[in-house]
């Protein structure tokens, strides 16, 4: 076995987690579950959509690139009348859609990564739907069938920064827990970074709750509804826990370099600090500190913040500095 010690791993440069929308959808492995008919293929339609033109999901940012859609339950004229209703191609170019696939123990995963290598700007893969791509499964090894699926795709996911998304169906068994409603074994959900389900109040309504359970984000339940003129899910409500945190984070921030375009510090002095400017931060120093490196990106990017760390003896210190535009 490979090993590394503990203060070998602090000392680690480590990328910041990438997202190809932030903060609801990072880079990885991700499943879409809901019940028959529910609005899963709306829903991934719209993602790719938002990702293909850089506009957007609802609030969120999206970050441009391709797109390889597999609708391996559609036709092209299905296709083109549902993408019709945004009324606008701008962006669709970015858009590749399949039909037709090999399976997972034949070929799949390789045919995806030569797309990848072939549009070096892929951003996220969408395959409607899973069942479509994998072998018969014995009920009696579908654990393992079910992790070995999640770990070919991983496969994709190690290789390039992109997010894969499977739909899949829910069980018509209720639960209190929507995750709990995914087809299948455990070893889909322990083998995927995140789990989206979408559940309609009733089938004839256009209400619907998504919930969101990521690995490397916090959880997310939003309140949709279903606008049958654009044929789009529209968000009713902001989910805020998070976003207000980040908020107020940024807002601090800025405050805080206004005064000084360089800090330099521990988490626990910084989170100090910025509670001056920002009462309403909730957070822990090592909160604070994982929450810079995913923000890390779009920090610099949106605010011209330059968030950097490492280990001078055995603290770690973060150091900050501000671009000020000319």
């Amino acid at each position: 076995m490979d090993s590394i010690d503990g203060k070998t791993l602090m000392s680690m440069e480590i990328p910041p987690l990438c997202y190809c929308i932030e903060p609801i959808l990072p880079h990885g492995l991700f499943v879409l579950a809901g019940p028959p008919k529910a609005g899963k293929s709306w829903l991934v339609q719209q993602i790719s959509y938002a990702v293909a033109t850089g506009y957007g999901l609802w609030e969120f940012p999206s970050v441009k690139g391709d797109v390889l859609y597999m609708a391996l339950e559609d036709t092209y004229a299905r296709l083109q009348s549902r993408f019709e209703h945004y009324g606008s191609i701008d962006g669709m170019e970015h858009i590749h859609f399949v039909l037709r696939s090999k399976t997972i123990n034949d070929g799949l995963i390789q045919q995806i990564c030569e797309f990848i290598a072939a549009h070096s700007e892929t951003q996220l893969v969408v395959i409607d739907t899973m069942q479509h791509i994998r072998s018969n499964v014995n009920d009696k090894n579908m654990y393992a069938a079910d992790y070995e699926t999640m770990n070919r795709f991983r496969e994709i996911i190690e290789r390039y920064r992109v997010t894969i998304i499977l739909v899949t169906h829910t069980r018509k068994m209720e639960d209190n827990d929507p995750v709990n409603m995914i087809t299948g074994s455990t070893g889909i959900s322990g083998g995927s970074d995140g789990m989206w389900v979408l559940l309609r109040e009733k089938r004839t309504e256009n209400s619907a709750t998504l919930t969101i359970s990521n690995r490397d984000t916090p959880s997310f339940e939003f309140s949709l509804t279903f606008d049958d003129t654009f044929c789009y899910w529209l968000k009713n409500e902001r989910q805020a826990p998070a976003l207000r945190q980040e908020d107020h984070l940024i807002s601090a921030l800025l405050a805080l370099l206004a005064e000084n375009q360089h800090w330099q510090g521990t988490s626990s002095k910084l989170l100090e600090e910025l509670a001056a400017f920002s009462p309403e931060l909730q957070m822990t120093p090592a909160t604070l500190s994982k929450k810079l490196r995913s923000i890390g990106p779009s920090l610099h990017q949106q605010h011209g913040i330059i968030f950097n760390s490492g280990y001078s003896g055995k603290e770690k210190i973060i150091k900050l500095d501000i671009v000020i535009p000319a």
